[in-house]
């Protein structure tokens, strides 16, 4: 079976895999996630397209929920450290 890409629900499975390891609130999920993209910061959530929902997804969070964490949280250090120099 090929595994589709396409599929509208990977958003859906990124942001469920992300809760799942206890990554969290929803809008850092969704701004690390632009980060991850190459997206501009001011960019939407919903425009970064499902194939890269799918990797981040699959060969991502679910295969390295570990490494994951650790990229998520360097994120939201890096994020909480630009907040405070601001």
């Amino acid at each position: 079976m090929k595994l589709s890409m396409a599929r509208p629900w990977w958003k859906e499975k990124f942001l469920a895999s992300c809760a799942a390891q206890g990554l969290g609130p929803e809008e850092d999920v969704k701004a690390w996630a632009l980060s991850l993209a190459g997206a501009p910061p001011d960019a939407s959530f919903d425009a970064i397209p499902e194939e890269k929902f799918c990797h981040l997804t699959v060969a991502g969070v679910a295969k390295k929920p570990e490494a994951a964490r650790a990229s998520f949280n360097r994120w939201r250090d890096h994020k909480e450290t630009a907040q405070k120099g601001a």
